[in-house]
């Protein structure tokens, strides 16, 4: 089968990178012509242009329509998967997709479908949001992110212009010919404001971390990893570190924040930067992953890593990683944005290791049950059949 996978964060960083390079190989593997797509300067991938313009893409976004044309012609494409954060773009691609008659498929990978802000928590009071649509308190939640965040008023203008797709998104989904969920509360969620038909399917991860035999005990350290930006939970880093009784916090990740952390952590922290196969080793040799994401996450790669690796997980109840935890039993979780309460479960693992390793366990059988890209692959498949068949 001519597969088109296309990626609008590229298939390099990222977790719906990492899930788009996977199932390209894996697919690929299987014996079909794989193109991966990307509107971004990549190598092995064919490039798709898009109107830059927010005000010309709500009538039309011709040089998408014209580069899907050139894909399926040059390739034969039977089906495009796309992988988008952004309403705008894959409003868009499914305009393009029905004139061309190419069945859509797509995975979610943000909340950014439901919500402006993408966070899919209410600012700035800070606090869970339960609209499953667009409310009043959108508005607000926009001003404040621009503020916290100290956007631009270019970038707050464009995402004011863009929110009307977030409508025309509803009809997207309601394109596709199958929409794929990797959170079941999310999936959920899409049922109730859009009526589309979603399936939900954990992101499957690489053989390598899933043959990982890695001890689960530890050395007795944590370990954060991620991009150190405000949502990921960066400022409450100095915080978790100091109470900590004992023990070392490695962070590794780079971004905005990386000039602020290093000013303000304790001496119980070590900062390794980013850093490539020297990440495996630190996480096989830590006790303990910390996620103190202060946003809705869908469903991050690093929980499920940690989880393979044997580590449990300590979150906030919140988002896709409360889901992977209370699926797998591999962790705990603490009260959104409580950081004592974070805290307090973190040094409770570190103190009571066997009880540590033995979530550690439960969330490495259930990483190998559910998370094997083959039996992923072979899902797929099932899943483009059909859509060929209803199409």
């Amino acid at each position: 089968m001519n597969i088109a996978i296309f990626s609008d964060t590229g298939f390099i960083e990222g977790g719906s990178s990492v899930y788009a390079n996977l199932i390209a190989e894996t697919l690929s593997g299987m014996g079909n012509n794989v193109i991966k797509v990307t509107d971004r300067a990549e190598r092995d991938a064919f490039p798709i242009r898009t109107c830059k313009i927010p005000l010309i893409r709500i009538l039309r976004d011709a040089p998408l329509f014209k580069s899907l044309g050139q894909l399926k012609e040059r390739f034969g494409v039977e089906v495009l998967h796309i992988n988008i954060h952004h309403p705008r773009l894959a409003y868009h691609f499914a305009k393009a997709s029905n004139e061309l008659e190419l069945p859509l498929v797509t995975t979610t990978h943000s909340y950014s479908l439901l919500c402006l802000t993408g966070y899919y928590v209410r600012l700035p009071e800070l606090y869970p949001c339960n609209n499953s649509s667009l409310s009043s308190h959108c508005a607000t939640c926009m001003i404040s992110k621009a503020k916290l965040l100290k956007l631009h008023m270019p970038k707050v203008v464009k995402d004011i212009l863009s929110s009307p797709y977030y409508d025309y998104a509803k009809k997207y989904l309601l394109t596709a010919s199958h929409v794929i969920s990797p959170s079941k509360r999310f999936a959920e969620l899409l049922r109730e404001s859009v009526k589309a038909k979603v399936v939900s399917l954990p992101n499957p991860l690489p053989k390598h971390f899933l043959n990982e035999q890695s001890k689960t005990c530890g050395d007795g350290s944590a370990i954060f990893l991620g991009r150190l930006i405000w949502e990921k939970g960066v400022t409450l880093l100095p915080s978790i570190a100091r109470h900590l009784n004992p023990g070392i916090l490695h962070v590794l990740g780079w971004g905005m924040l990386e000039s602020w952390l290093v000013d303000h952590v304790p001496p119980n922290v070590v900062y390794h930067g980013f850093l490539g196969e020297e990440r495996l080793r630190l996480m096989r040799n830590a006790s303990i992953v910390i996620i103190p994401s202060i946003t809705s996450e869908m469903y991050p790669y690093v929980v499920l890593e940690s989880l393979a690796l044997g580590k449990p997980v300590v979150a906030f109840d919140l988002g896709g990683p409360k889901e992977q935890i209370e699926r797998s039993r591999g962790g705990l979780l603490a009260k959104p944005f409580e950081v004592d309460n974070f805290s307090e479960k973190v040094n409770w693992l570190l103190e009571n290791p066997r009880d540590a390793e033995e979530m550690g366990l439960y969330g490495r059988e259930w990483a190998q049950r559910n998370l094997d890209p083959i039996h992923y692959g072979n899902l797929l498949m099932k899943i483009y059949m059909d859509a060929l068949g209803k199409h």
